[in-house]
């Protein structure tokens, strides 16, 4: 590449930049964080800036004539072959040119970086280009590799918390103490986002914005129905909530929704009814009013399969805007479900090393938009070889690393579920076996990082897709 006839890149950007740094070490410091060597374009502000980096790892100030030791007679010559001038001289002429002092020198800092990631966006995009033009191009394996490569640049842009990430323990104290005493004057008692479910709301404080929440249950316990009653109770308190559906489309996901609605209407139509269409006129429109009522409610569904980390960030950042659009903030992000998440080609085919990705990828994301996010995640099926077949943290599937990267750990348990199926072996008919449980599903909090472990009963119809309030056990 001819650096210096390429119109896209201004040299004087990362000349000015080092010059400061090689004026005054403070300059360094500030950016140290911000900047890599390779994100300077030129191999030459590579070469010097790392020499910085040695250099101030061993000595803790910067020096020219220091930095210029770690140059070989080679490497000088090659310089002067070139430029006309050794380290030493080039140098010298960055110092000289510079804007000396520190005001200023993060924004300099954040110039480089974006005119470093532009550059790569466009050295990638013409690659991809070329690479459409092929006739037997592996359409699907293009796009992904494309999509990692622009999250890769991007996450390299991301250098900059959206939040603040230091400060002293006064302020941390008072900040702290903030966020009891708005809990305190809440009637609800919630630090977080309200479950729509008194007893979990007491146990959990709600759920908590930048955490990983994991919602663990076997096939047919109501994960599906626990997640969209959550969505549906966090909407209507004024969160924003992204649901990324990877196993249901978002027609089936919003007839349980609809099903759970009407419930409270006392409307009684159970959410396959909806489905199928094996539904009454006058339901049809009684179901109609019950949602017309909410249909301002702020949630958004994605329904595409076979999304990746990077891709789920990306329909992230998508939904973030749309919520803005609408002066909604998007608070809350519920992911079905984890074991139909993609993994990156880093690890494929270590199955444990994936989900440890994906999980990490997920709880970095959290703290990153300031989010709560809900992930739902089948348990191993040998759990159902044992007596007892309440889930236990065992069960978590291929990696102990989602027990390690989640804040919050819930399993989902309905012994009329299995008793149901006793009966069913015994009589040929499907029927409730115990009537004290029929309606019953356990809540176990399996692991909170901030609170107590115990279990909650809550009232639930799965015909209706309804999850409503029960007591502590």
């Amino acid at each position: 590449m001819s650096y210096e006839r390429d119109q896209n890149y201004v040299s004087e950007a990362e000349q000015d930049l080092l010059g400061s740094c090689l004026s005054n070490p403070v300059c360094y410091t500030e950016i140290r964080s911000i900047i890599k060597e390779t994100h300077f374009i030129h191999p030459v502000h590579q070469a010097i800036y790392k020499g910085c980096i040695d250099c101030f790892d061993c000595y803790n100030t910067l020096n020219v004539p220091l930095i210029a030791k770690q140059f070989s007679v080679e490497d000088n010559v090659k310089l002067k072959h070139e430029y006309g001038k050794d380290y030493m001289e080039y140098m010298n002429m960055t110092l000289a040119n510079a804007l000396t002092g520190v005001s200023g020198i993060k924004e300099r800092a954040h110039a480089v970086l974006t005119q470093w990631a532009r550059i790569k966006l466009s050295e990638k995009a013409e690659d991809f280009v070329k690479k459409t033009k092929r006739p037997f191009v592996n359409l699907e394996e293009l796009v992904s590799t494309f999509n990692s490569d622009v999250e890769s640049i991007l996450s390299e842009c991301r250098h900059e918390a959206k939040r603040k990430t230091r400060d002293n323990i006064t302020n941390a104290l008072n900040e702290a103490l903030l966020h009891a005493e708005d809990a305190k004057n809440n009637k609800n008692r919630l630090t977080g986002i309200t479950w729509g479910l008194l007893d979990l709301n007491r146990k959990t404080g709600g759920i908590q914005k930048r955490d990983l929440t994991l919602v663990g249950a076997r096939p047919s316990m109501g994960k599906t129905t626990f997640a969209t009653s959550i969505a549906i109770a966090a909407a209507k308190g004024g969160t924003g909530v992204g649901i990324i559906s990877l196993e249901m489309d978002r027609t089936k996901l919003a007839a349980r929704m609809a099903s759970d609605l009407a419930y409270d209407w006392d409307v009684k139509v159970p959410y396959f009814d909806i489905i199928n269409g094996q539904i009454s006129d006058d339901d049809l429109q009684s179901i109609k009013r019950s949602c017309d009522c909410t249909s301002a409610l702020p949630i958004m569904i994605d329904d595409q399969s076979g999304l990746t980390i990077t891709d789920i960030r990306i329909k992230l950042e998508s939904m973030i805007t749309n919520f803005k659009e609408q002066k909604v903030p998007l608070n809350l992000l519920i992911i079905d479900h984890l074991g139909l998440i993609r993994s990156s080609n880093r690890y494929l085919g270590n199955r444990t090393n994936e989900i440890a990705e994906i999980t990490a990828g997920l709880k970095s994301m959290a703290r990153e938009y300031n989010i709560a996010i809900i992930l739902l995640s089948q348990l191993n099926r040998q759990l159902e070889t044992r007596v007892d077949k309440r889930p236990q943290l065992a069960d978590l599937r291929d990696s102990g690393a989602i027990e390690q990267d989640a804040d919050t750990i819930l399993f989902l348990y309905r012994e009329d579920y299995y008793l149901s199926r006793e009966r069913y072996k015994e009589t040929g008919c499907f029927e409730h076996a115990d009537v004290a449980t029929q309606n019953t599903m356990e809540i176990a909090i399996a692991k909170q990082r901030n609170g107590d472990i115990t279990k909650v009963n809550v009232f639930t119809d799965m015909a209706y897709s309804v999850i409503r309030n029960g007591i502590f056990i």
